[in-house]
């Protein structure tokens, strides 16, 4: 039964980290459409000059504005690596000393993010050797452990990149509108 158990939980980890992927790809879409106005800058502001006269088209503008920079926001957010969840997630019990977590394996400074130097790790393979589950129900802690930590990740990935697409949605929906007033000179 034991090893049913560890099968299902491989599955279900291996089922989110592909969710998880997923998401990634549809936020690179996203992120050419988020970021597509910057190449009409010169056209947007010539339109702007042209209405922003009119009190609605400005707040329309405005609003506009507003939603791109939120799009952007969670484009990011949603984008950037999550730190340890275990550090977030409070009722998640045992220690970071596990075989799934090794992101204190190696201590980084900044000069690391512009050029790659030889780096010590924090731990032998002896020691992460001995992190390993020694039994059944350590596998399983583990497993169920990493399964709540990823599913953690794969849950705020789709808040953050669903909030992305309505945000993208309402701005382009804005742009169209603006744009669409613009050419038939309504309140013009």
């Amino acid at each position: 039964m034991n090893d049913k158990k560890i099968e299902f939980l491989y599955q279900s980890i291996s089922d989110t980290q592909n969710t998880i992927r997923a998401i990634d790809v549809k936020l690179g879409f996203l992120f050419i459409a988020v970021f597509l106005p910057v190449v009409a800058i010169p056209k947007v502001y010539e339109v702007y000059q042209q209405i922003k006269t009119v009190w609605i088209y400005c707040a329309l503008s405005y609003a506009l504005l507003i939603v791109w920079v939120l799009s952007l926001f969670f484009l990011y957010k949603a984008l950037v690596s999550i730190r340890n969840p275990t550090s977030i997630i409070e009722n998640i019990s045992g220690c970071d000393n596990c075989a799934f977590y090794n992101g204190d394996l190696f201590s980084f400074s900044i000069i690391d993010l512009f050029m790659n130097f030889p780096i010590i790790a924090n731990k032998s393979i002896e020691q992460k050797r001995l992190l390993l589950p020694s039994s059944y129900d350590d596998i399983i802690f583990s497993l169920v452990r990493e399964s709540m930590k990823i599913t953690y990740i794969r849950d705020l990935k789709i808040k953050r990149s669903t909030w992305c697409m309505r945000c993208t949605f309402l701005f382009i929906s804005l742009g169209t509108l603006i744009w669409s007033l613009s050419v038939f000179k309504v309140w013009l």
